[in-house]
């Protein structure tokens, strides 16, 4: 099961009464995004951002601070350590994340879901990319895939369900393999080392 978007918030519950209209009245709202700006992430939160103030009392200003890396696990450890945070019930967190990571334990991750209110949460969609030159000819429709003789795949980070399923689905190929990829690693990077691999 994939969490497209997990929005939580570690210590006020938007609750629509009217002390929650006088909390928030007046006051800033910050959006945390798990993911760099301009992606999908961050595209899906500013669509959510421009609605989200007129359901909440008071209709505070919302922004967003997007706070990449570590597969989106640095957002969520920021919010649910308090990381760089005032414990103002102020920041909120719009989180793509993977079910894998709490399921396997992922170190990267040092907190528990459970610690997080959860909002909203929705499933979500994959679609999955590749180079025209992996295969010979030219990869042009699906069934060339098959033809292809050197695959190498990369994702996210290990933990994350997309990368899992990418690897599962690939694992009956010979000449597949899987990129460097850690904890570290963001979008930039991941295309970085594609971009640097011999691809026949």
């Amino acid at each position: 099961m994939l969490m497209r978007s997990l929005t939580t918030v570690a210590a006020t519950l938007l609750v629509a009464s009217p002390a929650s209209a006088q909390f928030y009245k007046d006051k800033t709202l910050t959006l945390l995004v798990n993911y760099a700006a301009g992606g999908n992430a961050d595209t899906e939160a500013r669509v959510f951002q421009r609605h989200l103030a007129k359901y909440i009392p008071g209709r505070p200003t919302v922004i967003i601070r997007n706070v990449a890396g570590a597969g989106g696990a640095t957002a969520m450890n920021h919010l649910g350590l308090g990381i760089g945070l005032q414990a103002d019930g102020m920041t909120v967190g719009y989180f793509t994340m993977s079910a894998t990571s709490t399921i396997i334990d992922d170190p990267v991750l040092k907190i528990k879901l459970g610690d997080f209110i959860p909002i909203v949460a929705a499933t979500g969609w994959n679609v999955v990319y590749a180079r025209k030159d992996i295969v010979p000819g030219g990869y042009t429709k699906p069934a060339d895939f098959l033809r292809a003789t050197n695959i190498f795949a990369g994702g996210y980070s290990r933990a994350t369900s997309h990368d899992t399923r990418l690897r599962l689905a690939l694992d009956h190929r010979d000449g597949a393999r899987q990129a460097p990829s850690g904890p570290e690693q963001g979008v930039g990077e991941v295309q970085a080392t594609l971009r640097g691999l011999p691809i026949s």
